[in-house]
């Protein structure tokens, strides 16, 4: 076990480096913009389509307030201003522009594409809310709807004291009024929505006058696209599309043929049984699959009336299901395209239909040194681990300072720190109620939450490295990070709800806990469990938990896929003190148990032969250790979702940087894994704000090429680890 003293010089030169990188990257993440999002062109059209607009009432309510109203989640709420409005989605952005409130909207949500928001700061992508950049907007009043979430971020952001009114949301045509006064009425503007209410159902009655009459009625199928992730969905009586179509004097083909969920997969036998004579798509979904004559290649379409005739109707994705103000502009493109001569016509919704015979295509894509003689291990200097854990800790703690100050509600570290004094009765001043609420019910819990998940996945991935002997093992070979993404996947995707909110954390901890029991019965044979059993089983329950997770996102509906699909990105965007408190025993117990065994791990090193010679009873080692790293990953995994790396690449450096021993790798990886994930959770926050990215999306995509580094730059030093 000879080491090079050179390399480990280099290593720990590497790491200070790094830890300084971090520093600096942590002072430097205070001022971050969130970027516009302008709606490209569905499609390209041989004549200029009309601006995507709203059409504003003629005259500019003034709002009567204060006014209290009845939230649809049962709350009252009082609402005293109307300055600065942060309507969460598209279709209620819609309806407060055309009530003409338009001039004190701060934010958009991502669905809202027309032209009067696009330059507002995107605050929600697909209701994945963030309470920290829908605070730094200072709102007076925020608009939502029940399908808004997260639940944790809504309950921040009223813990602030800011007036937040959810809506019901609209589904058909017969909710498009109602939604229509319960966004004036929370807005004080009562007699506007009255106005805009008559406007809209005249201007629908006046399309609906225009349908011309048909012996019978046309069958159109709602197919929902999305080419670029092989996403073909068809429409059934849930999708929202039912009510227009049949407003349009049409026939819901995916309801008429017993389609009872939102979205079925699209198959060749459910197209032959819904037998359309027109598809309704949207418009980036049709410009996805490069156009009309990309569409009739999914397999099933070209079969069909519709897909033989190619009879496809496309409407702007950003108001074809809203039910707004801008419904008979909707209703009337669907009609135009329908009746109007058939053929694929793709229309601006505020325009009437112009024929056009062009297929759109997607844009195209763009096209050794030599090694140093051995020196004895003892020459490695042995006080790099206790510099190595003062630096951690140091770097630990100023990266949790800035993280609470830093991020889209800008909060001073003087004033972090005065807030945390008067709150321990030792001094300092309160922040104000928005600023109390955004550090201790927003910023502290995410922050404590990503030392505690940071910690226990890197300290896991030193031990899984410890008992495999193997600087490639990480908790997830041995399948528990997929065992809880099957219990999370399962909570969801089944609608369960026995523990509340917390339903979905607590099947993905239990689940996890199961699969490592599963892998580690069927590994043992004859009173021991040989290492490479464990993982060849560990790898058949990762494949088979990964066929678990295929099939119950086929039978989950479109709201529960969007929903599975975020948990599993990964993120601490819902982090609240009680999911702090469930963490924290299962943290803190692995992490004190873990560095007992330190000594253990390191005799274990040496092989397991002279490991028993010298009095270690591997196989007890191996099975505590074991149900250590379950609970730790389990306990992370359940709140964060899928983190990767972080397990893999911490023990990778401190042992590059100190060398292979287990007293200082265990607790040092636990230390530089919170460290890693506090500065990871900031940069997610910051880097797009006010929206954030998902976690586990960055840490693999930052540690991915950096672990392939260090795994080259090892094989050419070393020829591989110590």
């Amino acid at each position: 076990m000879a080491a090079l003293r050179s390399s480990r010089r280099a290593g720990t030169r590497g790491l200070i480096a790094l830890i300084a990188a971090l520093c600096l990257a942590l002072a430097g993440c205070g001022g971050s913009a969130g970027g516009d999002s302008s709606p490209g062109s569905a499609q390209q059209k041989k004549t200029a389509a009309p601006a995507d607009r709203v059409e504003p009432l003629a005259k500019t309510p003034k709002p009567k307030l204060p006014v209290t109203v009845k939230s649809a989640d049962g709350k009252r709420v009082t609402v005293k201003s109307t300055d600065r409005i942060v309507p969460l989605t598209g279709s209620l952005s819609e309806i407060v522009y055309t009530l003409g409130l338009g001039k004190d909207v701060v934010a958009r949500d991502i669905t809202a594409t027309f032209e009067q928001a696009k330059k507002l700061p995107l605050v929600t992508r697909a209701h994945d809310v963030s309470a920290e950049g829908v605070l730094s907007l200072r709102p007076t009043v925020v608009l939502a709807d029940t399908s808004t979430g997260p639940v944790e971020a809504i309950q921040q952001i009223r813990d602030a004291g800011i007036p937040l009114v959810v809506v019901e949301p609209a589904k058909s045509l017969d909710d498009v009024s109602t939604r229509i006064s319960r966004v004036a009425e929370a807005l004080g503007v009562d007699a506007a929505g009255e106005e805009l209410t008559e406007r809209t159902e005249k201007r629908i009655a006046d399309v609906q006058k225009d349908i011309p009459e048909h012996a019978e009625r046309p069958r159109v199928a709602f197919l929902y696209l999305r080419g670029s992730a092989s996403v073909y969905l068809l429409g059934g009586r849930e999708s929202g599309a039912s009510s227009l179509l049949e407003a349009a004097g049409a026939v819901d083909a995916g309801k008429e043929s017993g389609l009872k969920k939102d979205f079925t997969a699209i198959t060749s036998e459910a197209l032959a049984k819904a037998a359309p004579d027109a598809i309704l798509v949207m418009s980036k979904g049709l410009e996805s699959v490069d156009g009309v004559d990309g569409l009739v290649e999914i397999p099933g379409v070209a079969q069909t009336p519709a897909g033989m005739e190619k009879r496809v109707v496309s409407i702007d994705d950003g108001v074809l299901l809203n039910y707004g103000p801008r419904t008979d502009q909707v209703l009337a493109s669907l009609v135009e395209q329908l009746y109007g001569g058939g053929g694929e016509v793709t229309l601006s919704p505020s325009s009437t239909s112009t024929a056009a015979d062009s297929t759109v295509k997607s844009p195209p894509t763009g096209a050794g040194s030599e090694k140093e003689p051995p020196r004895p291990r003892g020459a490695r200097r042995r006080g790099t681990p206790y510099v190595l854990t003062v630096l951690l800790v140091a770097a630990l703690v100023l990266g949790c300072l800035l993280s609470a100050g830093i991020g889209s509600y800008g909060i001073p570290l003087g004033d972090v720190l005065a807030s945390v004094q008067h709150r321990i009765g030792l001094g300092g001043e309160s922040l104000g109620r928005v600023g109390e609420s955004v550090l201790w019910n927003v910023r502290l819990p995410r922050v404590t939450l990503a030392v505690l998940v940071g910690a226990s996945l890197g300290c896991a991935g030193a031990l899984m490295q410890g008992v495999f002997g193997n600087p490639l093992a990480e908790p997830g070979v041995i399948g528990i990070s997929s065992g809880a993404a099957v219990g999370a996947v399962a909570a969801i995707a089944l609608g369960l709800n026995f523990f509340g909110n917390w339903t979905v954390t607590f099947c993905a901890f239990v689940a996890g806990l199961i699969t490592v029991l599963v892998v580690y019965s069927l590994a043992r044979s004859g009173g021991r469990t040989e290492v490479v059993t464990l993982i060849l089983t560990g790898i058949a329950l990762n494949a088979f938990a990964g066929a678990l997770i295929g099939l119950f996102l086929f039978v989950a509906d479109n709201a529960q896929v969007t929903q599975i699909t975020f948990w599993q990105l990964g993120s601490l965007s819902q982090a609240t003190w009680p999911k702090v408190l469930a963490v924290l025993p299962c943290a803190l117990a692995g992490l004190l148990i873990a560095p007992f065994h330190s000594r253990r791990l390191d005799l274990l090193a040496l092989g397991e032969r002279p490991a028993r010679h010298l009095g270690v009873d591997v196989e007890r080692l191996r099975v505590v250790l074991i149900l250590v790293v379950a609970l730790l990953t389990a306990a992370a995994v359940a709140v964060a979702g899928i983190v990767s790396f972080v397990g893999l690449l911490v023990p990778h450096l401190l042992r590059m940087a100190a060398g292979p021993g287990h007293r200082f790798l265990v607790p040092g990886s636990a230390i530089g894994g919170a460290l890693v994930l506090v500065v990871a959770d900031l940069t997610a926050r910051t880097v797009a704000a006010p929206a954030e990215l998902p976690l586990g999306v960055l840490t693999a995509l930052v540690g991915s090429p950096f672990f392939f580094f260090l795994l080259r730059r090892t094989r050419r030093k070393q020829g591989g680890w110590a």
